[in-house]
């Protein structure tokens, strides 16, 4: 029997692919940035297929030969900045050797506070942290379910009372890491999970000291605004804001939020009713006052954004509601009265007759 790289699973040997999966025993034309599959860490940890990749590094379905459990592994892989030697050593492009150890230290600190945040509701668990291959790497809980980018390509957009409510539970696990003084640093469409019962955050940000650094790393995160070579902890906070917001504006609308450089440009975000989609017109004008506004606003917080979200649509549908028990109520009474008056023609016709 041998263990599948794409699933985990074990199969027969004689089988070329995972009867499971699909994916093939014999892996060819593997992408170069990628650790070659069945690489060991710390003695423990497999390496199995990479699912997906962003500026900061590289996810990997793992298996934990300890408990034999299926994990995920993060691996710190600066697109641009990095390469691989031999399917498992990395090395930096000598102009980049400073950035890429800058960022390199920041994501290993990281982690350490990420193993802490396990108590929270809607967090993956960090288990583990390693240096190794010339990089750094972190071991994690695999959440099965699927991720909002998943659910975009599908259904594009997503239906409203879901995103909304799938909002409402984004928030409320933001404000419990607020009140701990943390942040996420790095939402996106891709590091929101949503599982049969709840969603999980995943892939959280690190703080690197060098601006430069800084840009290198997230200048490709449409979910993080412009103001991001600030380093304060009430700028992370409010960078939260801004990445709901826009995850929000993903689902709703379809469409990308803005990119850097349209961004510096200060180009402005349509709004839903440019794009030919209705929501409140309360959501509508909070949520473009904070993607096309200024993040240093003190008035933009998590519970403006909730009550941007949830409460104005909220009032909307208790309205209609009510509405629609008036309707019922007077139903019944406007047929009652049509009723007794058919039946006093039909006497008076009787008597007539």
């Amino acid at each position: 029997m041998i263990k599948c790289m794409g699933c985990m699973e074990e199969y027969s040997e004689k089988k070329q692919e995972c009867p499971y999966c699909g994916y093939p025993q014999e892996i060819k034309n593997i992408n170069p940035s990628y650790q070659t599959p069945g690489t060991i860490l710390s003695e423990r940890y497999m390496i199995g297929r990479a699912f997906h990749q962003d500026s900061i590094g590289i996810s990997y379905l793992g298996w934990d030969n300890l408990i034999e459990k299926k994990i995920v592994i993060k691996e710190y892989f600066p697109e641009n900045i990095a390469f691989r030697i031999d399917g498992r050593e990395i090395v930096s492009e000598p102009k980049w050797e400073k950035l890429y150890e800058t960022g390199k230290k920041a994501f290993f600190e990281e982690t350490q506070n990420w193993g802490q945040l396990g108590k929270f509701h809607g967090i993956a668990n960090v288990y583990d942290q390693m240096m190794q291959y010339g990089t750094a790497y972190y071991v994690r809980e695999w959440v099965p379910g699927r991720t909002i980018r998943e659910i975009v390509e599908r259904e594009n957009p997503v239906i409203f009372g879901q995103a909304r409510s799938w909002m409402r539970q984004l928030i409320q696990i933001l404000l419990e890491l607020q009140q701990a003084g943390r942040a996420h640093g790095n939402l996106s469409i891709d590091n929101i999970v949503v599982t049969d019962e709840e969603i999980k955050l995943i892939n959280f940000g690190m703080r690197v000291n060098d601006s430069k650094a800084r840009g290198k790393l997230f200048e490709e995160n449409p979910y993080i605004p412009r103001e991001i070579y600030e380093d304060t902890e009430l700028f992370w906070q409010k960078a939260d804001v801004y990445a709901a917001a826009a995850v929000f504006y993903r689902m709703v609308t379809g469409e990308m939020p803005h990119f850097q450089e349209k961004r510096i440009r200060k180009e402005k975000i349509k709004a839903p009713a440019e794009l030919g989609v209705w929501v409140h017109p309360e959501t509508e004008k909070g949520l473009m006052a904070i993607l096309n506004g200024d993040p240093k606003r003190k008035e933009i917080n998590l519970k403006k954004l909730e009550q941007i979200v949830w409460t104005a649509n909220q009032g909307m549908r208790e309205k209609n509601r009510k509405r629609e028990e008036s309707r019922n109520y007077f139903l019944p009474v406007f047929v009652g009265i049509e009723g007794v008056i058919v039946v006093i023609l039909a006497i008076i016709l009787i008597l007539v007759w």
